[in-house]
């Protein structure tokens, strides 16, 4: 269980890296807020290895702070759902019989 948590960091860091990096001089729209909420937790990760790597703009508007709460919770619990495999264990238990 340990692996799939430590493989599932580094492939959300992964395409963190790759598709949501935020530069803190642009200001972002609703949509980046759903980009970068929804890799809220990668981001976060990634903070603490990297201090010049924000995980959230400042400078926004509006709707991007709405859309960035929201896909920010769904972040956590989609990685937390991925990290144990409950996912797995829920589809696993419906096709069994």
């Amino acid at each position: 269980m340990i692996y799939r948590v430590i493989i599932t960091i580094i492939t959300f860091c992964f395409f963190s890296w790759l598709l949501c990096e935020i530069d803190i001089e642009k200001t972002y729209s609703w949509y980046s807020g759903i980009w970068q909420g929804y890799f809220f937790t990668p981001n976060y990760i990634l903070n603490h290895f990297r201090a010049e790597w924000a995980y959230k703009a400042e400078h926004y508007t509006m709707a991007y702070n709405v859309f960035y709460q929201i896909f920010r919770v769904v972040s956590v619990i989609h990685f937390v759902v991925a990290a144990l495999g409950i996912d797995k264990a829920i589809y696993h238990n419906r096709h069994r019989y």
